[in-house]
């Protein structure tokens, strides 16, 4: 092709991402899912090989093995870059590193700088780092965050997070760990409407509602802009909290829950942060599973695989096991089921008044249960 356009292919960076995208073909090929083919899809996966392995499992091995050499490429890349700069530069990152090490709960999952959630930073003693990265939605590549739950050093950075970055839904997973976990650190206002103050942040609780698998808190925020400024001269946020009440893998909970996200909607401007303890594993299955069920909702079919690929480059430690990724698999096809269409194309089944019908407490029943209870407490 350079023979005719001799410009083309410039540098060694679109060459390497020529390979990378051949790799991913070669990984994606083929498991493009309509709706309705998603039973038959899931019996093909289910397949073992004579090495007693399915075809499932070979897949997510593919994801795995193409993330890995795309993270080993971005490092590579990242240590010419600090070659590039200058002494005085790296000094200062360097001791920007170190400090950082205390605001991390696991050394081992840190953000990458091309898709860290950067702080602004308004002091000395307020940097910019946290560790969260932007991950995208169906609409937009920034659309949704990816965070550890709070340390007790960290509680002022999330908040910050959450009122510089537009949050209006945060989504909890594994928060209940706070009362025997201390590296968890206390950023809810109390249940009896008594408020949190914290730095320069104020948040009330306005009403909570209680489920089988969450409690929602609507929350208000209020950040004071100076520490001498009146009490009316402050930046509000309303948004809402949504903490799951269970933490095993079982697909109809986590289908209920993720619905529960989805019927909040969020505007172009707003943002969804999940977190759990280390900010990956149980908060990026939920992400990845919300914008599965976006996908088949705005196109009709799926690619599990790409979708799974596509944040574990930006978060490599999302979707560690196969256990989960199979049941992304399962769930998307409950999903499907509630909200099947006819042989005609026509659609049985609004998705929106009966996803919630998937009984998330019994295994042995499928789609025809009652919604969870809910209770609703106001201040």
């Amino acid at each position: 092709m350079r023979q005719n356009r001799v410009m083309m292919i410039q540098k060694s960076e679109q060459y390497v991402f020529l390979h990378q995208a051949a790799q991913v073909a070669v990984v994606c090929l083929g498991t493009s899912i309509r709706d309705l083919k998603i039973n038959e899809r899931m019996s093909s996966l289910e397949k073992k090989s004579i090495f007693r392995r399915s075809r499932m499992f070979k897949e997510f091995q593919n994801v795995c093995t193409v993330t890995e050499k795309f993270q080993e490429y971005k490092e590579e890349s990242y240590i010419e870059d600090d070659s590039e700069s200058d002494a005085d530069q790296n000094d200062e990152q360097t001791a920007q590193e170190v400090n950082n090490d205390a605001k991390n709960r696991f050394i081992s999952i840190t953000p990458h700088k091309s898709y860290i959630a950067e702080l602004t930073c308004e002091s000395p003693d307020m940097g910019k780092y946290i560790n969260a990265v932007l991950v995208p939605n169906f609409n937009k590549i920034d659309q949704q965050i990816l965070t550890q739950l709070p340390l007790p050093n960290t509680v002022v950075d999330f908040w910050r997070l959450v009122m510089e970055y537009n949050v209006t839904l945060v989504v909890a997973l594994e928060a209940g760990y706070a009362a025997t976990d201390k590296s968890i650190g206390h950023h809810l206002p109390s249940k009896a409407g008594v408020p949190l103050s914290v730095g320069p942040f104020e948040i009330q609780g306005q009403e909570y509602n209680m489920s089988t698998l969450w409690e929602e808190c609507r929350l208000s925020v209020r950040r004071h802009l100076t520490s001498t400024a009146p009490k009316t001269d402050c930046d509000t946020r309303d948004l809402i909290y949504l903490q799951s009440t269970f933490t095993d893998l079982n697909p109809k909970k986590l289908l209920v829950f993720t619905k529960q996200v989805k019927s909040y909607g969020t505007k172009e401007e707003e943002r969804v942060l999940y977190m759990c303890r280390n900010g990956a594993s149980t908060s990026g299955l939920v992400c990845v599973l919300n914008l599965l069920m976006n996908r088949l909702d705005e196109d009709g079919h799926l690619t599990v695989p790409l979708v799974v690929g596509a944040i574990k480059c930006i978060r490599p430690q999302v979707i560690p096991t196969f256990a989960q990724y199979k049941v992304l698999y399962q769930a998307m096809q409950i999903y499907n089921d509630v909200t099947g269409v006819h042989d005609d194309g026509t659609e049985w089944r609004d998705s929106s008044d009966h996803a919630s019908e998937v009984d998330p407490c019994n295994d042995d029943e499928d789609v025809n249960a009652n919604s969870p209870t809910l209770i609703v407490v106001r201040f």
